[in-house]
């Protein structure tokens, strides 16, 4: 239990400086550099998960991958499911942006929250599952 914990709490730390990478860089795109607020979002997310896959990595899944296939597998997962959570950030910024006239900046508030839940089940779910003893027995019979 206190395993369990120890991570959920690691993973709230790392995901909370991720989001203040990807509000930082969105801010730092649309106000400094005058971009769309849609390329501030592709921006910020790019920056956002480069940072996640390391802090990720090392520091909440603990993950001791050497293997380079299973290195490249898990940044390909990682990166595919950051993408699709990509996805359900930049339509939560168009529909609350465009859609309901809401400012940007907290609209991108709002949609790091969904986006932070998606990604916590993604991570810990698929891309750094620990395999089971009897997944690791069963491959070797």
């Amino acid at each position: 239990m206190k395993r369990f914990l120890v991570k959920k709490i690691r993973y709230l730390i790392v995901g909370s400086i991720t989001t203040i990478v990807n509000l930082i860089s969105y801010w730092l795109a649309v106000n400094i550099f005058l971009f769309d607020y849609r390329t501030g979002t592709a921006i910020a997310w790019l920056l956002a998960v480069l940072f996640a896959y390391y802090a990720n990595k090392k520091y909440v899944f603990e993950s001791k991958n050497k293997n380079i296939t299973k290195v490249l597998k898990e940044i390909s997962l990682f990166f595919l499911l950051r993408f699709f959570s990509f996805l359900i950030d930049l339509v939560a910024m168009m529909v609350l942006v465009s859609g309901l006239n809401n400012d940007d900046f907290t609209a991108k508030l709002l949609s790091n929250v969904l986006v932070l839940i998606v990604n916590y089940i993604f991570s810990n779910n698929i891309v750094f599952r620990k395999e089971s003893t009897e997944m690791v027995k069963g491959a070797l019979k």
